[in-house]
């Protein structure tokens, strides 16, 4: 008898594949939708310089975990980017750079694998994926802000990027643990 993990891997979508992707998509849209608010109460007080990151770990979630469970490329972007589509259309308060935001995070996350060559799947692929998240949407928070990286002092570059991969590594890689 052969098990799940004995059997050769297809690197075709199947139907099943496509159908689950889109389930994942759809519960972290309505995740993220709902999530937004712990944004907005923290946003409204004096922490607002770091509401984005310390928010930012539940909206990378479907990604990573699109990837792990599917297991295909492409799988961490098409995840990303459902749930954001999802998002967006619960009325979320961003409109349309919600896609834009999807993109770059579902980016991240699968530059994660590509780095393992699609062979991990596992806690190292998952670590590798928060940590290429966690640069990309840093750099384009900083430049959707308009802030130059000429003039960042390293007094206020180091411990927002410190919080949001804090908040990455207890907030998204949750998922590793089982």
């Amino acid at each position: 008898m052969q098990t799940y993990y004995a059997k050769k891997k297809k690197k075709t979508w199947a139907l099943k594949d496509v159908i689950f992707l889109a389930v994942i998509g759809i519960f972290f849209g309505i995740i993220y939708q709902v999530w937004s608010y712990a944004y907005y109460a923290m946003a409204a007080t004096p922490l607002k310089p770091f509401a984005n990151d310390a928010t930012l770990g539940v909206w990378i979630m479907a990604g990573p975990l699109a990837g792990v469970l599917i297991q295909k490329i492409g799988s961490s972007v098409i995840g990303e980017m459902l749930a954001a589509a999802v998002e967006m259309l619960l009325f979320s308060s961003w409109g349309a750079s919600t896609l834009i935001s999807g993109f770059v995070q579902g980016i991240g996350s699968e530059l994660g694998f590509a780095a393992t060559g699609y062979r991990d799947w596992g806690k190292r692929g998952l670590f590798l994926s928060t940590l290429f998240t966690t640069i990309i949407t840093f750099v384009w928070d900083l430049a959707q802000s308009g802030i130059s990286f000429a003039a960042l002092d390293g007094a206020v570059c180091r411990p927002l990027h410190f919080n949001r991969l804090f908040c990455r590594r207890f907030g998204c890689n949750d998922c590793q643990n089982g």
